[in-house]
């Protein structure tokens, strides 16, 4: 409660007077630092939100899904040497079923593996965003994906997974052209 009422209102406090400075502030080069502070707070309390939540189940009873998610994703590739990055944003908690969270694990428990295992990547973004559709993104540095790889790497079933849940799964490579960008999203109805 400390961290949400204290810590993430100064965050969001800086955030807004960064925001209001930028306008004021002449400079091509000064504006992109400043918003690029402002992106980093954001991303910041987005971080801090979704430990406060892994932190709120009690002991006996299950995890919420984004402490399982961080969980997962810190033990396949924690030992990998891969550096991660992972955001969990939107009410992911409250708002995913049971069988779509378990269905969602299974992906990411593939598509992360399959990073360590197949991308000879340095690094792993992975991103799970709830809203009234649930988006699994995983993006790595690597080598990208053989076009023959498809069916045999188990990628035929996360295919399987998102069409018995109404959903895709779209692959290619990485925002800037190079490794691989799996995108896995289905509807939360």
């Amino acid at each position: 409660r400390n961290l949400h009422y204290q810590v993430i209102q100064r965050l969001s406090a800086t955030g807004m007077s960064l925001q209001s400075t930028t306008a004021r502030v002449s400079g091509r080069a000064a504006q992109a630092r400043l918003h690029r502070a402002v992106d980093d707070l954001d991303l910041t309390i987005r971080d801090i939100r979704t430990t406060i939540y892994a932190l709120q189940a009690p002991v006996d009873e299950p995890q919420p899904l984004p402490r399982q998610i961080l969980d997962l994703v810190d033990e396949v590739a924690g030992d990998a040497g891969l550096e991660t990055d992972l955001h969990v944003s939107g009410p992911v908690h409250t708002v995913v079923p049971p069988e779509v969270a378990a269905h969602a694990l299974a992906v990411l428990r593939e598509a992360v593996t399959n990073v360590v295992r197949h991308a000879k990547a340095s690094s792993v973004a992975v991103a799970v965003t709830a809203s009234d559709r649930l988006r699994i993104q995983v993006t790595d540095d690597g080598i990208g994906i053989p076009a023959d790889s498809y069916r045999r790497s188990g990628l035929g079933n996360l295919t399987e997974r998102a069409a018995q849940l109404g959903g895709t799964l779209e692959l290619g490579p990485g925002p800037d052209g190079t490794g691989t960008r799996l995108a896995w999203e289905v509807p939360l109805d």
